[in-house]
């Protein structure tokens, strides 16, 4: 969680790309059979990104494994990515029972260059999709296993928290760092800046601002202090239950508001 607070705070783009292949590249060494994860792993730890929204996307069980087919949004990371994760729906079933992830070279998939957008554009989240591709069996894993962290191969406590606690430290992280950044930069600027017209004493001398900046500056540190306590106490757990997984999950919920709040005000 630090280690993404602090990228963001240099740049949200590089902090959430970080947090995407971080967690897609835990997700694939936890969940897939032991001989499959040493075939990714096997020549160090590879760039793994991913979606795992099964949309309009299917996973036809042949003979063997899967057909894999469809388009997938947000592909954050993928065009220096050496795997790819893709959560799609066997025909018949309903997620999230029905959804497998598949796990396949980045060379079998097409990433179309949609991602024009104003904010993270370095993350470059484009989309990306799969045409009629076999996965074997063995590169596929049951989402219901990460949901619920039914680890295959990782010891970690960590890939044992289950959905979406899994990713709370990055999602808290995120948005921390950019409320950081934010609240550098107007407190540097408001030494020389005034508002409005006739002003003429400085944003920083102002009760108003001061009393605001603080506000914000106090539930910033309080929440990412607070978040940071949980996790590191699930983490010091050798084993998680139902209610640890709990005690972490819905935790990053109120903490995206504080990387917006100045602007509202």
């Amino acid at each position: 969680m630090e280690v993404s607070e602090a990228l963001s705070r240099i740049d949200g783009s590089v902090g959430w790309t970080l947090g995407i292949i971080a967690n897609a590249t835990a997700l694939a060494g936890a969940f897939l059979p032991a001989e499959s994860a040493r075939r990714v792993f096997g020549s160090g730890v590879p760039i793994i990104v991913g979606a795992l929204q099964p949309r309009n996307s299917t996973a036809e069980p042949v003979d063997g494994g899967y057909l894999v087919n469809g388009r997938w949004p947000f592909g954050s990371g993928i065009h220096f990515a050496d795997w790819v994760l893709a959560g799609a729906l066997v025909p018949g079933q309903s997620p999230p029972a029905g959804l497998r992830v598949a796990v396949l070279p980045r060379e079998q998939v097409t990433v179309h260059d949609n991602w024009q957008v104003a904010g993270l554009r370095g993350t470059g989240s484009c989309d990306f999709s799969i045409d009629n591709v076999f996965v074997p069996d063995n590169m596929t894993f049951s989402i219901i296993d990460a949901i619920h962290g039914n680890v295959v191969t990782g010891k970690k406590v960590m890939f044992r928290l289950g959905f979406p606690a899994f990713f709370t430290a990055f999602h808290v992280g995120v948005p921390l760092g950019i409320a950081r950044r934010a609240l550098d930069e107007i407190t540097t600027q408001a030494i020389s800046k005034s508002r409005g017209i006739t002003a003429t004493t400085p944003l920083a001398a102002q009760p108003q601002f001061q009393a605001t900046l603080g506000k914000i500056e106090f539930s910033s540190k309080r929440r990412g202090h607070w978040q940071c306590k949980r996790c590191r106490g699930v983490g010091r757990k050798s084993a998680l239950g139902g209610h640890r997984r709990q005690y972490c999950k819905p935790k990053s919920v109120p903490l995206a508001p504080i990387s917006t709040n100045w602007d509202n005000r």
